[in-house]
């Protein structure tokens, strides 16, 4: 047996669930439940038997190492257990041999002997058979304790025991609420990283720790909120640095009065203007959140950039959002010089994620669309890419139930997910089409999905490239202030793709 055999958990993964584990990562995450600035040697003992708060330091810091294993064993090894917490079992494990000992400079002066002890806020170093399995738990301005999950009953060792009781819990409800941080923490030490993730993508995810909630309520409100401020703290020194003018319009539609913004950089030329569709799966986002990117991308094309505030699921779902979008286009065209360009201008649309699916069934239906630009795009609900079974890990931040959650809210019961205009494998007319630049992340649940288009693309004659953006995760595209060499790489290869066109 080794670090990468596979053994069944009594505890469901936090990473993976209903899926097996490599010791490693059950050592990993036996280990991280002790590893928490907030806890003493002295309250583990104390709860796992409080007989023990009368035992010497040395014995309790000895009682924590043999949790640690037991908990491992639990874990790891299918090994139905009654722990008795006898000494003789202590030694017999010679657990202790897993640790190394702190620096004498980390330890009390107070007479009794430390050399085992875990102690908060030091340097851990954890190894099984010679291999790192982990290194960093270094002082008070560390982010793992805010990574690691939280201390309530469900994951914690309580009673002797590693086995959650717990029947009833709803696992769909705790893995949207863990995905949105607003009930559970995601745990994103560096161990639960996939090895791909660049370094942009790393800050990305301490980001997205760093502004957890501790509301229990999962909501589209609250949804809106953190991405707000997600995509405000993540921005907030490109802000101002904008070489143009913004100004807000409005759009009259048959239904609505949709507001936009005309991004109009310096020495802009006057023929192409894009008009763009922010993401966030139909129900969050706006024109503020994706306000940096589109100021980057018209400073960077010198073109002129329309942003659309469509109206937003559950209040206003399919096909409300979709029409939104078709008839601001369809004025637009109309009425492109008025917004600066010539009469004779391309025009096309782009957009991420929900607003790249709406930019494609847009040019389904609204005739003469020049091009289309498709960041890491949504284009068939059925879900049956590699890629929507390959990224279901709470690490990359869109676990399947999260995905439910966003149709339930972004459409009405019993759509047909085989309705083209939503769905743009189905449509049949891929011909008519304009050319088109498909953006990719490659840790991605929806990456597949542009490589199935493309293919779908080359039968049918139309021009397109695609370019895959690796390392990054999906949401990198409005986030240039965390992620600015991919944003950068991504906003290049969007440069070259308007000047092709003539």
């Amino acid at each position: 047996m080794n670090l990468l055999s596979k053994s069944t958990c009594h505890k469901p993964s936090p990473y993976r669930p209903n899926e097996p584990w490599t010791l490693q990562q059950a050592l990993i995450y036996t280990i991280g439940m002790f590893i928490d600035k907030s806890i003493t040697v002295n309250e583990w003992t104390t709860e796992l038997d409080p007989m023990y708060s009368t035992l010497s330091a040395l014995k309790r810091n000895k009682m924590v190492h043999y949790a640690i294993y037991d908990c491992f064993a639990a874990t790891c090894l299918i090994r139905p257990i009654t722990l008795y917490w006898t000494f003789q079992q202590v030694t017999k494990i010679n657990i202790l041999d897993s640790f190394q000992a702190l620096p004498l400079s980390s330890r009390p002066n107070d007479g009794n002997n430390y050399d085992d002890e875990i102690t908060v806020n030091q340097c851990i170093k954890i190894t099984l058979n010679n291999d790192m399995l982990y290194e960093e738990i270094s002082n008070g301005d560390n982010e793992l304790s805010k990574a690691l999950p939280p201390r309530d009953n469900d994951l914690r060792v309580n009673n002797h025991s590693m086995v959650d009781d717990d029947k009833n819990n709803d696992q769909s409800d705790w893995i949207v609420t863990s995905w949105l941080s607003f009930e559970k923490k995601v745990a994103l030490d560096s161990f639960s990283m996939d090895p791909r993730f660049t370094d942009e993508a790393k800050v990305f995810a301490q980001l997205i720790t760093s502004l957890q909630s501790s509301s229990n309520a999962v909501t589209p409100e609250s949804l809106r909120t953190f991405f707000e401020d997600l995509c405000a703290k993540a921005n907030e020194k490109l802000i101002g640095t904008f070489n143009g003018n913004l100004q807000e319009k409005h759009v009259m539609t048959n239904s609505a009065d949709i507001p936009i913004n005309v991004h109009t950089p310096a020495n802009a030329n006057k023929d192409k203007l894009v008009v763009y569709f922010h993401g966030g799966a139909w129900i969050y986002g706006s024109r503020r959140t994706h306000q940096t990117i589109v100021n980057l991308l018209a400073d960077a094309t010198k073109s002129i950039w329309i942003s659309v505030e469509y109206r937003l699921g559950p209040e206003y779902k399919y096909p409300i959002w979709y029409n939104d979008a078709c008839d601001v286009t369809q004025y637009i065209m109309e009425n492109k010089e008025s917004f600066g360009v010539d009469r004779t201008a391309k025009v096309g649309v782009a957009g991420d994620s929900a607003g790249a699916m709406i930019s494609a069934s847009v040019c389904q239906t609204v005739k003469d669309i020049d091009f289309q630009i498709l960041v890491y795009g949504w284009y068939d609900f059925t879900c049956a890419t590699p890629s929507f079974k390959e990224f279901t890990n709470q690490q990359y931040f869109i676990a399947p139930e999260m995905i439910d959650w966003c149709i339930k809210n972004a459409f009405n019961d019993g759509f047909d997910i085989n309705d083209s205009r939503i769905s743009v494998f189905r449509n049949t007319s891929l011909e008519k089409l304009p050319q088109t630049l498909l953006i990719v992340a490659e840790l991605d649940p929806f990456r597949d999905d542009s490589y199935t288009y493309k293919e779908l693309l080359d039968k049918a004659g139309v021009k397109n490239k695609l370019v895959l953006i690796k390392g990054v995760l999906h949401r990198f595209f409005p986030l240039p202030g965390v992620y600015p060499k991919a944003c950068a790489q991504a906003i290049d290869a969007i440069r070259e793709f308007m000047a092709s066109i003539s």
